[in-house]
Formats: C-alpha cells, sequence, structure tokens
C-alpha cells in the first residue's frame, strides 16, 4: 500500500516539489533538497527531524544550515527498519558534518 501511495506521489503534478524540505521561523522560510533514501520504514523520521533540528538551533546553527541537518538525519533514519540510529551512523554523520 505504501509503495502504490509513493507511486501515487510521484505522478502528481507537483512532484518535483515533494523533494523538498522547508523551515519557517516565524519571518523567513528556509528550502533545502531532500536526501535521496530508499524509504524503509518512516518510523521517527518526524522525531529525528525535530530533534536534530533543535540540537542543530541549539548549538547556534542558523536555521539553514540546521534544516540541511534535520533531513540529512531523517533521510537515515528512514533507510532502515526502526526509529534508532546504530551509534556508529550516528557517529559518522556528526563527525562528517561537524557538529
Amino acid at each position: 500500500m505504501l509503495m502504490k501511495l509513493i507511486q501515487d506521489l510521484k505522478k502528481h503534478p507537483n512532484a518535483d516539489r515533494l523533494n523538498i524540505c522547508s523551515v519557517n521561523d516565524g519571518e523567513k522560510t528556509y528550502h533545502c533538497k531532500g536526501k535521496k533514501a530508499k524509504a524503509i520504514d518512516t518510523t521517527g523520521a518526524g522525531d529525528t527531524f525535530a530533534g536534530a533540528f533543535l540540537h542543530s538551533i541549539n548549538l547556534e546553527d542558523n536555521y539553514e544550515k540546521a534544516t540541511r541537518i534535520s533531513n540529512i538525519f531523517a533521510g537515515e533514519i528512514i533507510s532502515r527498519f526502526g526509529a534508532r540510529l546504530p551509534k556508529e551512523i550516528t557517529k559518522n554523520l556528526d563527525n562528517r558534518l561537524n557538529i
């Protein structure tokens, strides 16, 4: 059923906009291109995005960088089963993103 929904979304007239992540700070909207990932399980994607975003903002990153980082983490979480990233993946992302 999920795969049919994804196929139907790809046919949508605005399908090119579906791969965009947007965050608004109350004054400005920030966009970043979605991270390409094979969706296996979407459990925890929103929580992962929110957690990574708030962590990034807490580190005093700007909204644009926080949006990009959060999108990368959410893309990683959907590419495997379950709502937790293995520690080695988290450390690798932290090092790669300098966070």
